[in-house]
């Protein structure tokens, strides 16, 4: 839907006036953008596009219209045709990465980025009744910034469907937009208890609370945005922002980025390492590495009974022994900032909550959902301790 992707800009560069000119842009490149959602509004996506390309001109040092261009090609692969997925895939990515080079916190490139990295994601909500055609009208009148109609459209979205969680959100998006805190707090609510995962309803909520003061509460509604979904990382830059704002230590990323990538090819396993990734000979990162994908390599570790999680938390198991065994033997050490966290975590009986928090896919939801349940002060206690994050 196009119109959280408006609401997630504006949220987003509220922070600071910096913040908000890399995103957003000059005057001339966020008019030019706001055509641009309103024709994608309506099916539009062409001329949309096109003014997407516009606005980048107008202001190339601004990752909003960047990050739109990826969001709009995002929303188009599933309808391509086939030979043309991955094509439109690798234009998405290259959109978002190019958007996060102008602003490392740009909420729509890091989506995209996460939604083409995790095929697992979870069904989207079917609304009852006229719901769908009323959220959609409401969409195009968000994105002309005509607020009290936007409102009445989703009020009726959700008089024909109570429990739709994405209405609660876009009748308390224009709340805000007009400086209802207060409103907008009731209604963001409102959308979480529709949804309990809504993490975006959490993390809008925060936005909501902060505009009131009301930081501890602010705080306990990013953990939530957290806990419904751990590798949306806007959730954490927001947390991220508020703890610097308290003066509480910051968020140190775990990059995980060189873990390889199995495949099979010919009938014969295939992986993919990063460049580099064995080069230094006096660290274990490299063995640790050859590890893992040696691992996705086995097809008896690929079994149907076993779960993704359960899988990938063997994987890092098995790897981090394999570091433990080398340095034992008088070997090297590893040396990478984030290989030493996942072995502390390893070490410290924490791997499974540092999965789930830094590794989540979508496939892993029944397990977060169990753990969740049998810790239910987890995500609190694993950013409190470890002050790690995605």
């Amino acid at each position: 839907m196009l119109k959280p992707l408006i609401a997630g800009i504006v949220l987003a560069a509220a922070a600071s006036s910096p913040a908000r000119a890399s995103l957003e842009g000059n005057p001339a490149s966020r008019a030019l953008v706001q055509e641009g959602f309103t024709l994608q509004s309506q099916g539009r996506n062409k001329e949309a596009f096109e003014k997407y390309q516009q606005a980048a001109s107008a202001d190339p040092a601004a990752s909003i219209p960047l990050s739109s261009m990826a969001d709009l090609l995002y929303n188009l692969i599933e309808g391509a045709k086939p030979e043309l997925r991955q094509q439109i895939r690798e234009q998405a990515s290259a959109a978002a990465h190019a958007a996060l080079q102008k602003a490392a916190n740009d909420p729509i490139a890091q989506e995209v980025l996460r939604k083409l990295e995790d095929e697992g994601a979870a069904p989207a909500y079917v609304p009852k009744g006229a719901a769908a055609k009323a959220l959609s009208d409401a969409e195009t009148a968000f994105a002309q910034r005509d607020y009290v109609a936007a409102r009445r459209l989703y009020d009726a979205a959700l008089a024909a469907d109570p429990q739709y969680s994405a209405a609660w959100v876009g009748a308390a998006d224009c709340a805000y937009m007009q400086q209802q805190w207060g409103e907008a707090e009731r209604l963001f609510r409102q959308a979480t208890a529709a949804d309990p995962r809504n993490a975006q309803a959490w993390r809008f909520l925060s936005d909501a609370l902060v505009q009131q003061g009301k930081r501890q509460d602010a705080e306990d509604a990013l953990l939530a945005a957290i806990a419904a979904h751990p590798a949306q990382k806007p959730n954490w830059d927001k947390l991220g922002g508020l703890r610097k704002a308290t003066g509480a230590p910051p968020l140190t990323v775990v990059n995980l980025s060189r873990v390889p990538r199995t495949s099979i090819k010919d009938g014969k396993p295939h992986i993919e390492l990063a460049q580099g990734t064995l080069d230094n000979k006096d660290a274990a990162d490299g063995a640790v590495w050859l590890a893992l994908a040696v691992f996705d390599a086995n097809p008896q570790n690929t079994r149907a009974s076993v779960t993704p999680y359960a899988r990938e938390l063997e994987r890092w198991r098995k790897a981090l022994q394999v570091a433990d065994e080398i340095a034992e033997n008088g070997g090297p050490r590893l040396q990478d900032p984030s290989l030493l966290a996942m072995q502390d975590l390893y070490h410290r009986n924490q791997l499974d909550a540092g999965i789930l928090f830094l590794r989540y896919r979508e496939a892993y939801r029944a397990d977060l959902d169990a753990w969740l349940a049998a810790h239910p002060h987890g995500t609190r206690e694993f950013v409190a301790t470890w002050s790690l994050r995605p």
